[in-house]
């Protein structure tokens, strides 16, 4: 019995633990995502969107474009896709991406593979969330690439 109750109580210590950190990112109305936690935080982005919906996001990460393939075509006109991704886990090992979309409006895009910080302001069409930016800025030192 006491082995329970001690189980139980070390589990809601960590679950509230985890809720502190994962929050901590947000400063000045803008959450940022912490290099330490970007999995956790960005899945709880996509796993809980209507608390972040139309806030300002801000992380680091590599930037790409049509990352998923081929420019796409809309009214016969060829349109880029851009995504800001951290590397991580996959269905065959280590060839995941995690991260967001990107609608750059204006912005010019940068070189593929750049480590950039963007900060933007999700926003969904349908089922698909994107960060519409509003800052893109290419950064001399990497953090790391790589989240698990």
């Amino acid at each position: 019995m006491k082995k329970a109750v001690v189980l139980v109580t070390m589990t809601v210590i960590l679950c509230m633990s985890l809720i502190a950190l994962v929050g901590c990112g947000e400063s000045d109305n803008i959450f940022t995502i912490d290099e330490r936690f970007f999995l956790i935080q960005v899945d709880d982005i996509y796993l809980n969107p209507a608390r972040f919906m139309g806030r300002t996001i801000r992380y680091e990460g590599i930037f790409y474009v049509n990352l998923f393939g081929p420019a796409q075509t809309v009214d016969g006109d060829e349109v880029s896709l851009f995504y800001v991704v951290r590397y991580t886990l996959g269905c065959c090992g280590d060839d995941g991406y995690i991260g967001f979309e990107v609608i750059l409006d204006g912005i010019e895009p940068l070189a593929d593979g750049a480590w950039v910080e963007v900060t933007g302001v999700l926003e969904h069409e349908g089922r698909r969330l994107f960060l519409r930016v509003t800052s893109l800025v290419e950064l001399d030192v990497r953090g790391m690439e790589f989240v698990q």
